[in-house]
C-alpha cells in the first residue's frame, strides 16, 4: 500500500464529526445528541446517549484535518515515501560531525580486530543480527579478505547509528571492553587471523594510513629518474600521490624513514630492475605490513624466485617503453585502489 493512500485514510478516519466535543464552534457546531448523516444522501441514526462522553468520528471528505497536524507525529522518512533503515523505529538520526567521527573511529577498531564471531555477538547484543547478516558483502568481504571490507564496515555502522543510537552505543561499549588497547589496521586487506608484533630495528610511527599514498621502492641512481617520473604520472592519473625515500627526511636513520613511508602508504610500487638488495629488503617490509605490492621490472630475470608468482609489469627504459609503462601502471593502480 502506498504511504499516500495510508495518510489519506488516516485523515478521513480521524476527522471529528461537527457535533463531538472539541468540534467547530458557532453555526457549524451541532448537538451531541444527534447523529449526523454519513454522507450526502445518508441515513440519520438514533441519538447518542447523553451520558456517553466519547467523541464520535465520521468520514467527511469535505472537512479534513490539516496535514500539519498529522505531520507532527509521522516521521519524515515515511512522509516522503521512504522506509527507514530499521522499520521498528520512528526516526532516523542525523549524522552530525561528532557522530561521524565516532563512526569512523569505531570502524578503524572493528576492521583491526573483528572476526565473524564478533559480528554475531554484536548482533545478538543489539538486536541487529538481521541488519548485519543481510548487509551487502559485509561478512563475505571479511571471510574472503576483500578490499571493500573497510567500506562495508563503515556502511553498516552508519546504518545502525542512524536507525538505533542505543545499539550503536552498545557496539562502542563492546569494542572498548573486548579491545581496550589502541589499535590501527594498516594492511590493505582484512584477514580472519591477525598477529601483533613489535619491530626492533625501527619504531612504529605515530601516524595513520593514507589511502591516497603510493610508496615507490626502486634504485636511487640517476638512470632511474625518468622511470620515477613515469611512475609519478601513473599515480596522478589514478588519483594517488607517490613518494620515494629520498623525497622525505624526517628521521636521522634512513631505514626509519623508509619504514614510515611504507607504513603510511596503501600501495607500494617496487622496481626489481638490477636486483637492488635495498629494494628487496623494503619489499619484505611491505609484504609483512600487508600492503598492495605492485612489482615492475625491465627484466623478469631480476624478479626473485619467491616472487615470480606475482604478476610483474615488464617495461623498456626508452621513451616508448616508459609511455607504455605509464598507461599499464595507471590501470593497475586504479584496480588495486578501489
Amino acid at each position: 500500500m502506498e504511504w499516500s493512500n495510508v495518510f489519506m485514510w488516516l485523515r478521513n478516519e480521524c476527522t471529528p464529526a461537527p457535533g463531538h466535543v472539541g468540534g467547530r464552534s458557532g453555526a457549524n457546531q451541532e448537538s451531541s445528541q444527534t447523529r449526523r448523516p454519513l454522507g450526502a444522501g445518508g441515513i440519520s441514526g438514533t441519538p447518542f446517549p447523553s451520558q456517553d462522553p466519547r467523541p464520535r468520528f465520521r468520514r467527511d471528505t469535505a472537512r479534513r484535518a490539516p496535514l500539519s497536524r498529522l505531520s507532527r507525529t509521522i516521521p519524515v522518512s515515511h512522509r516522503l515515501g521512504r522506509r527507514p533503515y530499521n522499520t521498528s523505529c520512528w526516526w532516523n538520526v542525523y549524522v552530525d560531525k561528532d557522530l561521524g567521527q565516532r563512526i569512523v573511529g569505531l570502524r578503524q577498531k572493528v576492521v583491526a580486530n573483528f572476526r565473524s564471531e564478533n559480528w554475531q555477538e554484536v548482533g545478538l547484543l543489539t538486536g541487529q543480527s538481521e541488519t548485519i547478516d543481510t548487509y551487502p558483502r559485509l561478512l563475505r568481504s571479511l571471510s574472503w579478505g576483500d578490499e571493500d571490507y573497510s567500506g562495508n564496515v563503515l556502511g553498516v555502522l552508519r546504518t545502525i547509528a542512524e536507525s538505533d543510537p542505543r545499539a550503536f552505543h552498545t557496539i562502542e561499549e563492546y569494542v572498548n571492553e573486548h579491545f581496550p588497547g589502541e589499535s590501527e589496521y594498516v594492511s590493505a586487506k582484512p584477514a580472519e587471523r591477525r598477529i601483533t608484533f613489535a619491530p626492533s630495528v625501527f619504531s612504529v610511527p605515530e601516524m595513520s594510513l593514507e589511502p591516497d599514498l603510493a610508496a615507490v621502492m626502486m634504485p636511487l641512481s640517476a638512470e632511474f629518474t625518468s622511470v620515477y617520473r613515469a611512475i609519478g604520472r601513473s599515480c596522478e592519473a589514478a588519483g594517488l600521490r607517490c613518494l620515494r625515500a629520498d623525497d622525505i627526511w624526517e628521521e636521522s636513520v634512513i631505514v626509519q624513514d623508509i619504514f614510515n613511508l611504507v607504513f603510511r602508504a596503501q600501495i607500494v610500487v617496487v622496481d626489481f630492475t638490477g636486483r637492488n638488495p635495498n629494494v628487496m629488503y623494503e619489499t619484505g617490509i611491505a609484504h609483512t605490513l600487508g600492503k598492495h605490492v605492485v612489482p615492475i621490472s625491465q627484466s623478469l630475470g631480476d624478479v626473485p624466485f619467491d616472487l615470480t608468482h606475482h604478476r610483474v609489469l615488464k617495461y623498456l627504459g626508452n621513451v616508448e617503453g616508459l609511455q607504455q609503462l605509464e598507461k599499464a601502471l595507471a590501470a593497475r593502480l586504479r584496480q588495486v585502489s578501489q
